[in-house]
């Protein structure tokens, strides 16, 4: 099989039952974690829809899942199944340099936390490989190909429309909302966007496939739905998520005052949320994440943020005490935390000290723009690993 991976910036359902059935051992066995029951749902749909003569030509597939909900593990299914079907070029379109870091983790990196295949992948007896490769002329019939290239911009030895009359293609589109750009709007659509780049591929290629997954897509806009009236396969939305139980309730703490009141509220909250979790035998590292609009306004908010533990006091988290017992809200979240603070015999200077061991310089992360170097991206794309001591992420509509 072939990867390739594609960076670009910027309904009704359809008329298929609610169709499940028995996922084939070359789907199951080759991947890392067993499929949850909606996803096994979401799989059973396309493979009764690949044998349907009504689907869309060129095959065009939508799933519109909740965030957090595992769209890349169903991905990773789709890659087995159209790998089953014959096809080995696959092409990756994402918006962002974080999600193709996290993307080649993945299904490239069979030694990350987050590879999504099992340890070796076998079909049909046949031990298959993931590779990277620059364009399609390396292609194998045993291995899956991945490239990051704009083909908008043609260099030498570099993949080219003109590769794709001889071949068949797979496409994957991540946070697939950002290839309609323009055209919920309808703005004139440019021969370089990405709707316009797929509809090239698909007019020279042999053939072709794109399977795109988004949790955000306005479906009551006309365009977007008369475009996806045969292609949207699955919806699963948030409350459906959260019905299941695979999603946390969402809790809101309001906060009247400046920045730096805020800043050590959440740091509280979030370390009372670790011994909470500590004394239920959880080892859970809770993360705060702060979110400007700007740059330059991230960077002012991680050096207050710094100036804030650098000079924290036994007083300062009196006075947060004395803020909170106004409160009217009973079960508000702070009052739960001093109320266990004292409870357990954690002094204020107890808890200056590890507020500021936790969240030292050395913890917190800066990404936006101007700083998402490799080390930041691993960083962020690890979070949820022991060995990562990140506490606090200064974002900026980076996540």
């Amino acid at each position: 099989m072939t990867f390739i991976y594609e960076t670009y910036d910027t309904v009704s359902k359809s008329g298929f039952k609610n169709f499940k059935e028995e996922l084939p051992d070359y789907i199951t066995q080759n991947l890392r974690y067993p499929l949850r029951s909606y996803q096994q749902e979401a799989l059973g749909r396309y493979l009764y829809y690949k044998n349907d003569d009504n689907r869309a030509i060129p095959e065009q597939v939508l799933y519109n899942m909740a965030t957090g909900s595992g769209k890349t593990l169903l991905m990773a299914a789709v890659i087995l199944e159209k790998y089953q079907q014959g096809e080995r070029n696959f092409i990756f379109f994402v918006n962002n340099d974080n999600i193709l870091t996290k993307s080649k983790d993945n299904f490239l990196e069979s030694s990350s936390g987050k590879y999504l295949f099992a340890e070796k992948i076998v079909m049909d007896r046949q031990v298959v490989t993931v590779r990277e490769v620059m364009d399609f002329s390396d292609s194998r019939d045993d291995s899956i190909k991945k490239l990051h290239q704009d083909l908008n911009t043609p260099r030498e030895n570099r993949l080219s429309y003109e590769q794709f009359k001889d071949i068949s293609v797979v496409m994957l589109a991540d946070e697939a909302h950002h290839l309609n750009a323009g055209l919920d709007t309808n703005e004139k659509k440019d021969n370089t966007s990405w709707t316009s780049t797929i509809e090239t591929i698909q007019k020279t290629s042999k053939k072709s496939s794109i399977f795109e997954f988004t949790a955000t897509i306005d479906l009551t806009n006309p365009t977007l739905s008369q475009k996806y009236e045969k292609s949207l396969l699955f919806k699963y939305d948030l409350k459906e998520f959260r019905l299941d139980k695979y999603s946390k309730d969402v809790l809101f703490h309001l906060v009247d005052g400046d920045i730096n009141h805020r800043m050590l509220q959440a740091i509280l909250i979030s370390q009372y949320r670790k011994k909470i979790a500590l004394k239920n035998g959880i080892n859970l590292k809770p993360l705060v994440m702060f979110k400007s609009q700007k740059i330059a306004e991230s960077q002012e908010n991680l050096d207050a943020f710094l100036g804030v533990l650098d000079n924290l006091s036994p007083e300062d988290i009196q006075a947060q005490r004395d803020l909170v017992s106004e409160m009217d809200e009973k079960s508000s979240i702070l009052k739960k935390s001093f109320s266990y603070f004292e409870k357990t015999g954690i002094t204020d200077t107890d808890l200056v000290a590890e507020l500021q061991e936790d969240f030292r310089k050395e913890r917190l992360l800066l990404v936006d723009g101007k700083n998402k170097h490799k080390d930041s991206l691993n960083l962020l794309n690890t979070l949820e690993l022991p060995t990562n001591e990140i506490r606090a992420i200064f974002a900026v509509d980076m996540l």
